[in-house]
């Protein structure tokens, strides 16, 4: 009996307790190879969007502006009421977003000369914007003197002849709006619905991600062709949430999620050279469980340096309810900027621009990072031929 305990005890020694073999010097184990993420396999720094030669050139502009010059450059004016469009104009505002009120009581070319006589008044030539996607949201071929039947939405396009038709209605939209004068078009949406009965399905392409994706590089690829800017919304995806022009909405899914499907469609935008990133007002739990992504910091950073972003990054309407209504236009401004916002869609733009001037002067904004904006903004305007000397 000794003796096999003795024996059973050795082989314990040496085989249960032996050290795995060191491995071999002149062999090294390969290192654990990274499992890129979803967005990370197509997101590459588009051409358009890398720093040149020109960049001189817009420091030397922004170091000829005025504080009050920068701060209206980096407001879009949501003109819900038309007449306030002369005005942001007069004042040097970076850009103005122009609804169906304004297109309702003109044609092609009283609208094109209403616009281009508003450019004439800006101190540097305006981002002019709007909204038309298609479908159910639609600013200006809603009207039969634009168009004899309104766009459809870009699913209702690809139902009906595929890809195709999809580009051929992206093209017409494109060149409408810059007819019009339009250089911008806050388009395409990149949300991805989990199903029908989500509030931003009507207005996404897919639930599918990767045929969204798809869609947003078409999009993107077709406006740029055509000398319009294009916004990538609404970042970093609505998904289930409720509409925040009404409510406020709390996203509680995992990061894991969004980067799987929410993202792929702006990481196929931002390929394709969209210039800006429209920011929402979901509170998105993975990133911020305290404040509305549009004016969250750690969701711009996650877009600026995660996703390699380098164009404007610009907040949804901050008078939507879920932005707090705009009650205090100037508090929700600095708060913006703050978060790393660009530029801000604002309707009272004028106390928006005083309570950012009043910060820079305290110290509470950087004026370095307030330069920073201002020299996308530009940028952004070179590349849609705007003058920006």
């Amino acid at each position: 009996m000794k003796r096999s305990f003795l024996l059973a005890a050795a082989m314990l020694l040496l085989f249960g307790c032996s050290k795995a073999p060191a491995p071999s010097q002149t062999e090294p184990a390969p290192p654990e190879e990274k499992k890129p993420m979803p967005y990370e396999k197509i997101i590459e720094l588009p051409e358009s969007m890398k720093p040149d030669k020109a960049r001189n050139e817009f420091w030397i502009k922004i170091d000829s502006m005025t504080l009050e010059q920068k701060a209206y450059q980096i407001i879009l004016a949501s003109c819900h009421d038309p007449s306030t469009a002369e005005k942001a104009a007069s004042l040097g505002i970076g850009g103005i977003c122009l609804y169906k009120n304004f297109f309702e009581s003109r044609d092609k070319t009283s609208a094109a000369q209403e616009i281009a006589r508003l450019q004439e008044l800006a101190q540097t030539p305006m981002l002019v914007s709007t909204d038309e996607e298609g479908g159910t949201v639609l600013r200006i071929s809603r009207y039969k003197a634009y168009r004899s039947d309104p766009f459809p939405s870009p699913a209702a396009a690809f139902s009906a002849g595929g890809w195709k038709t999809v580009e051929a209605i992206e093209r017409e939209k494109a060149a409408l709006l810059i007819s019009l004068g339009v250089n911008v078009n806050l388009a395409p949406v990149c949300d991805t619905a989990l199903s029908s009965a989500d509030y931003i399905y009507p207005r996404c392409f897919s639930t599918d991600a990767g045929q969204n994706a798809r869609f947003a590089a078409l999009a993107v690829g077709v406006y740029k062709e055509a000398g319009l800017g294009a916004v990538a919304k609404h970042f970093p995806g609505y998904g289930g949430n409720r509409d925040t022009h009404v409510f406020s909405s709390y996203d509680a899914r995992p990061l894991e999620q969004f980067e799987e499907r929410d993202l792929v469609p702006f990481a196929a935008a931002i390929k394709a050279g969209c210039g800006a990133v429209m920011i929402s007002h979901n509170v998105v739990a993975c990133f911020d469980e305290s404040s509305p992504a549009s004016l969250s910091k750690p969701v711009h950073d996650y877009l600026r340096n995660r996703m390699s972003f380098c164009g404007v990054m610009l907040t949804d309407d901050l008078t939507m309810q879920a932005a707090g209504g705009s009650s205090d236009a100037g508090s929700a401004a600095v708060a913006a900027v703050l978060a790393g916002n660009d530029m801000i869609c604002i309707d009272d733009f004028e106390s928006a621009a005083e309570a950012i001037i009043r910060a820079v002067k305290s110290g509470v904004i950087d004026e370095r990072e307030l330069d920073r904006s201002v020299l996308r903004i530009l940028r952004w305007k070179r590349s849609l031929g705007l003058d920006i000397r």
